[in-house]
């Protein structure tokens, strides 16, 4: 079985693996007894001019439907000299693509190999002159099969200048199957106990790069953290330790965050303060997801959290919202197989919608009492039916759950719609009409962030 070959040109070589890889999917034949396509590693090189390095290109990620798509990305180096405790809305965009490149290919592929679930990472790590020789120090790539306690991620660096190390940290945010059933894995303790727990095994590997490769990396290291939903929930209490100085030699000036459908992961009250001023989170308030942990409960996310527009809070909605979905038909035709839905049907919404969730989550949070009484009570339960309707590594059967719900699955809900009755009336309503998590979309988060200018957001929502 072949995994890897080191031979011919560098670029040529990963994209061929990625496009092979690929090839699967679609039935087009292989070469008989390879598995993975040859590899390739993009030679790290220094960057001599006096111009911080920039390129485009395209990428690619996993849908929302567990295919893949391909859409553009500029990316520039600059940003990186620039405050990042500045919004940039630039590296906000290209950091979205990072995270949704980093998720996992294994949902959409049959081949359960760490490289070959981290394909489409690799691919556009390599494109922007980070490491990407896996027998190199400089390339950490941990992507195991899913399970309640793993997490996915890829840790490599490149040259800023001759003084100056880039490294970057890409968090798995989808494709992560049997890690859903952690999302509910809360503790009561200060930090989500499970997102702590893959926060702190990134922060020990990433001590470990800085150690090993100490005589590599520049005096001057910059980290550049992103993520997508549980990915972003971890890389922002990873930038959260990060800002609180746990490994020597990195300093909040230099961390660059950028979350997205971030999950509310800690009830530190200071989450808040300037010091985590660097930590950005780009949030749908029309996404039901990122309000769990509760709010009820004193849960929150580190950093400055900017609001996506909506219905009721923005003005001149309707004008974004049709900017949007031209983005939204533009990234849904890179698709390489077609969508069955339209652009209406995935960002249908109704007025009151935030208030709708707020006021099902807040309920649902006083019905489960607190961190400590849902911990000892109710978690072991709920996440063990999550697993059970978490599907072959592929992902939760929502399907699956609401039936089993309606039909009583969970003794730990039994009580909830007597109790709150008008709550559970209206979010059935409106999941019935609307669904679930078409909100949470990443392409949604895509077309937003590209329809949206740094003129006129996140101004807006501030």
């Amino acid at each position: 079985m072949m995994y890897l070959l080191r031979t011919g040109n560098n670029k040529t070589r990963l994209r061929l693996m990625v496009s092979q890889i690929w090839a699967i999917v679609f039935g087009c034949i292989l070469l008989a007894g390879v598995l993975l396509a040859p590899s390739c590693v993009y030679a790290q090189e220094a960057n001599t001019s006096q111009q911080p390095f920039s390129t485009s290109g395209t990428f690619t990620y996993l849908t929302y439907d567990s295919m893949f798509a391909e859409y553009t990305y500029t990316y520039d180096e600059s940003w990186f000299y620039e405050d990042a405790y500045v919004y940039n809305h630039e590296l906000a965009k290209m950091s979205l693509r990072m995270s949704l490149a980093a998720s996992d290919t294994m949902y959409a592929l049959a081949i359960n190999l760490p490289f070959a679930r981290a394909a489409n990472v690799l691919d556009l790590m390599g494109q922007l002159g980070f490491e990407t020789d896996l027998s190199s120090d400089l390339l950490v790539i941990h992507y195991p099969e899913p399970s309640l306690e793993t997490i996915g991620f890829a840790i490599s660096s490149k040259e800023l200048d001759s003084d100056t190390s880039l490294i970057l940290v890409a968090t798995r945010g989808a494709g992560y199957g049997y890690e859903w059933g952690g999302n509910l894995e809360v503790g009561d303790g200060i930090c989500h106990l499970n997102y702590e727990r893959a926060a702190n095994e990134i922060v020990a590997n990433l001590a470990d790069y800085m150690n090993q490769n100490a005589g590599t990396l520049k005096s001057t290291c910059k980290v550049w953290l992103s993520g997508f939903s549980r990915g972003a929930a971890v890389a922002n209490l990873v930038a959260a330790k990060l800002d609180q100085g746990i490994i020597p030699g990195i300093n909040s000036s230099s961390v660059y965050t950028y979350c997205f459908e971030c999950p509310q992961n800690t009830r530190d009250q200071a989450a808040h303060d300037s010091m985590y001023g660097n930590i950005f989170s780009v949030v749908n308030p029309l996404d039901i997801l990122p309000r769990f942990a509760f709010s009820v409960w004193g849960y929150t996310c580190y950093g400055v959290i900017y609001e996506l527009p909506s219905l009721d809070s923005t003005p001149s909605y309707n004008e974004l919202k049709s900017n949007m979905c031209a983005y939204y038909e533009d990234i849904l035709s890179h698709r390489m197989v077609s969508c069955s839905e339209s652009v209406d049907q995935l960002t249908g919404e109704a007025s009151g919608e935030a208030e709708t969730f707020d006021t099902f989550m807040d309920a649902l949070g006083k019905y489960f009492g607190n961190p400590a009484k849902y911990t000892k009570k109710n978690q072991d339960e709920l996440v063990a039916y999550v697993q059970k309707h978490t599907i072959n590594d592929k992902g939760l059967d929502l399907g699956s759950v609401f039936t089993d719900i309606i039909n009583g699955g969970t003794s730990s809900l039994w009580g909830f719609p007597f109790a709150y009755p008008i709550e559970t009336i209206s979010i059935v309503i409106y999941i019935s009409q609307y669904g679930a998590f078409n909100m949470h979309y990443p392409e949604l988060c895509l077309a937003w962030m590209e329809s949206l200018s740094a003129e006129t957001w996140p101004a807006i929502a501030s």
